[in-house]
């Protein structure tokens, strides 16, 4: 997987294939994972990392495709959007990291508490199970 990830619906559908597949499935961080990429990185049975590939885990956003003033009905659908997104990463990150939940939720809560991680940093929190040869 090279990719920065984008639209998260998709992220999560690719994550569900690759977690339910009855062959188990090996992800490979080639150069870089982020965003939604990292929901179905995190799938694999094994996930493998190349030496000088990295990870950013970072919060949702949800679009807003309005140009003009925004009603307080559409900002509510918009942290609608947001916080079904960030809880996608939360119950994927608490089953392939060692984050604990206070960590977890200051990475999701703006981009300054995003995390970009090298495979050192993804072997001890466990985001990735193996150096690739």
């Amino acid at each position: 997987i090279n990719s920065g990830g984008g639209d998260m619906a998709s992220g999560y559908m690719a994550y569900e294939a690759v977690k339910s597949s009855p062959v188990p499935i090996t992800t490979v961080n080639s150069a870089f994972v982020g965003s939604a990429a990292t929901l179905f990185y995190c799938a694999g049975k094994e996930r493998l990392s190349m030496p000088a590939a990295s990870f950013m885990l970072h919060p949702a956003a949800a679009s807003n495709i309005k140009q003009d003033y925004l009603k307080p009905n559409e900002i509510a659908q918009i942290k609608q959007f947001s916080d079904g997104y960030n809880a996608l990463f939360r119950n994927v990150y608490k089953q392939c990291t060692t984050y604990n939940d206070e960590e977890i939720s200051k990475m999701l809560f703006n981009e300054d508490g995003r995390q970009l991680i090298n495979l050192d940093t993804a072997l001890v929190r466990k985001m990735t199970t193996d150096k690739a040869n």
